[in-house]
């Protein structure tokens, strides 16, 4: 069973929520990691959403995103990103904040 640790959502305050109601709209967000503190039942009992990490490749570098776990819907970036100050994310995920795909328009 995977384990997971809480992430933080970086918005812009000043302009409207350009996710379109994206999950990254809520803060209750969670991406896997091997030595995690919350188990898959926890993560489902307290209504958290599991984000996968992406990777697209460019010619320059690598593209790492975020997009909710499970969405097979094609999805853009929102506006927003997460983050943690958690090691463990650093070390997985890299030094930046990744952006939400969690964008969707009909």
């Amino acid at each position: 069973m995977p384990n997971y640790i809480r992430v933080d959502v970086y918005k812009n305050t000043d302009m409207c929520d350009c996710t379109n109601n994206g999950v990254s709209a809520t803060d209750k967000l969670v991406v896997q990691q091997e030595n995690g503190n919350l188990t898959l039942e926890q993560v489902r009992a307290d209504g958290y959403i599991i984000m996968d990490i992406l990777c697209k490749s460019r010619v320059e570098e690598n593209y790492f995103y975020a997009k909710e776990a499970g969405q097979q819907t094609w999805t853009m970036m929102g506006g927003n990103f997460i983050y943690s100050s958690d090691s463990r994310f650093r070390r997985t995920y890299g030094d930046r904040p990744l952006p939400v795909h969690d964008r969707i328009e009909n």
